[in-house]
């Protein structure tokens, strides 16, 4: 599944892949070289992928960087699911049944595969986190080592890492080396960070709360409607989210009325996911696919410890309730992978990365010394290695000054991370690259008569056939507007349609 389905990532991946290989062959980690901004969020997962694209680029392979990296997915997420079976076990003191261990590797492994497909970082910083875990629960001190490597993985799971001090401390084990060996996992990425960027605080962190502008309604029904991983057989929203919900509802149910001294492992597992939902509640956050299993899993681990501690058959009947569905999701991403691509949950929006990875290395090749304007910096960014300027400010930090736009006279929503026309005006970039979705204030703005306008088809032939309505962003192609002092290739003229 995840060979086959590597072309179909997350347009994010190839932020971090860009990243990478600019520190490779540059010597700098930044997104667009010489241009000092700290654009890939987690620094230890940039760091794995410039080893990765090294040691591809010394046999000349560096284009296989996204089949390595779904190599490296499929391995941690296998080892995840036997990481958290045991963790399980040694915190329950008992082993699983072939049904529960079923179960539970069912829930685990769907609840990853997306992320994981998909190229991001969340499976290697679970599978990280995890066995640090494991190892501080076998009272080994080099799990605080891991766990702090795992900060820099992804930035939540500082709430677990937390929560594991605090646990300790309750219980009486924490010591010094346990602290000394966390600091030893995330000194030397901060230092890191310092001597880049001078800041440990990803530019996403500063951007996304501006751009998309949400409020915490839409961030709540992100969470509840999209959390659980959807069926493409089938309309599932409503399904996965009465599961998802009635999951939360159970557990703490079932927490708070025992009030036993030795629930305090499903209480950790619990407290992460919700302080997870809260965090994201809190900065109004746009949840996307990746961040699911940073709370959906520790709550399915909370779930299962209750379960063998407690024996609470209603929360036994849920679980099954949650791998089965959950289980429908991986039937259709077996069917995905094997030709029927339509059936894959990322279909759509990794045909969309296919395009943008076309269309850069067509542009690039005719405009070597352009730049590039757009709003999706990820695929398009990779395949056009030149200067990229980020109108939704990820990779521009000019950007922000123009954001956020307004809901509905320059945009149709909070969550859309549109082009400013008033950025364009001040930037007057040779090529620009986005979806209708993302320029209808620009549409109406004069700086248009400055550029020719093409059309490119929004599928690749290869992905249009299994498009039912040919529609991205409820577009059929992609805009690219070319300023007028420019010469216009035939490359270029051959794929307008």
């Amino acid at each position: 599944m995840h060979i086959r389905l590597r072309d179909y990532a997350f347009d994010d991946a190839y932020i971090h892949f860009r990243v990478a290989r600019n520190f490779v062959e540059n010597g700098l980690p930044y997104y667009n070289p010489n241009e000092i901004l700290k654009v890939s969020t987690n620094s230890a997962w940039m760091l794995l992928l410039t080893i990765i694209y090294s040691a591809l680029n010394l046999f000349q392979l560096q284009e296989n960087l996204p089949l390595v990296v779904s190599l490296v997915n499929s391995i941690c997420t296998f080892s995840c699911v036997l990481i958290f079976s045991r963790l399980v076990e040694n915190i329950v003191k008992n082993k699983f049944t072939f049904a529960e261990k079923t179960a539970f590797s069912t829930s685990i492994l769907c609840l990853l595969l997306p992320s994981s497909i998909c190229l991001m970082e969340t499976p290697f910083s679970l599978l990280v986190f995890g066995l640090g875990l494991l190892l501080l629960f076998n009272q080994k001190n080099i799990g605080a080592l891991l766990i702090g490597v795992s900060i820099y993985l992804r930035l939540e799971l500082l709430i677990p890492v937390s929560f594991v001090f605090v646990l300790l401390l309750i219980k009486k084990q924490l010591s010094w080396r346990h602290i000394f060996w966390a600091l030893i996992g995330v000194l030397p990425f901060i230092l890191f960070d310092f001597f880049y960027f001078g800041t440990v605080i990803p530019q996403s962190i500063i951007a996304k709360p501006v751009v998309y502008d949400l409020k915490r309604s839409q961030t709540l029904l992100f969470i509840l409607f999209a959390s659980i991983p959807p069926v493409n057989f089938f309309e599932s929203t409503i399904i996965n989210a009465i599961v998802f919900i009635s999951l939360i509802v159970l557990i703490f149910s079932v927490i708070f009325q025992l009030k036993k001294r030795d629930l305090d492992w499903p209480l950790f597992f619990f407290g992460w996911s919700i302080s997870t939902i809260i965090f994201y509640l809190v900065t109004k956050a746009y949840i996307f696919p990746w961040y699911h299993a940073l709370y959906t899993i520790p709550l399915v681990l909370s779930g299962y410890i209750l379960v063998k501690k407690t024996q609470v058959v209603v929360i036994r009947i849920h679980l099954v309730v949650v791998s089965l569905v959950l289980g429908l999701g991986l039937i259709s991403t077996s069917v995905a992978s094997l030709g029927k691509v339509q059936h894959y949950s990322n279909f759509i929006d990794g045909s969309r990365v296919k395009t943008y990875l076309n269309l850069g290395g067509v542009l690039y090749s005719n405009y070597p010394d352009s730049n590039l304007l757009t709003s999706e910096i990820g695929g398009l960014g990779y395949s056009f290695p030149g200067k990229i300027i980020d109108a939704a400010g990820l990779a521009t930090d000019q950007a922000i000054d123009f954001h956020p736009m307004l809901v509905p006279q320059e945009r149709s929503s909070e969550g859309i991370g549109a082009i400013p026309p008033a950025f364009v005006r001040q930037m007057m970039p040779d090529i620009i690259v986005s979806y209708d979705y993302f320029i209808e204030a620009l549409r109406k703005d004069e700086v248009l008569e400055e550029y020719s306008e093409f059309h490119i088809p929004a599928f690749l032939p290869e992905d249009k056939k299994y498009s039912s309505d040919n529609l991205i962003w409820g577009s059929n192609y992609l805009c690219v507007f070319v300023r007028n002092d420019l010469p216009i290739p035939q490359g270029l003229r051959e794929i307008n349609q």
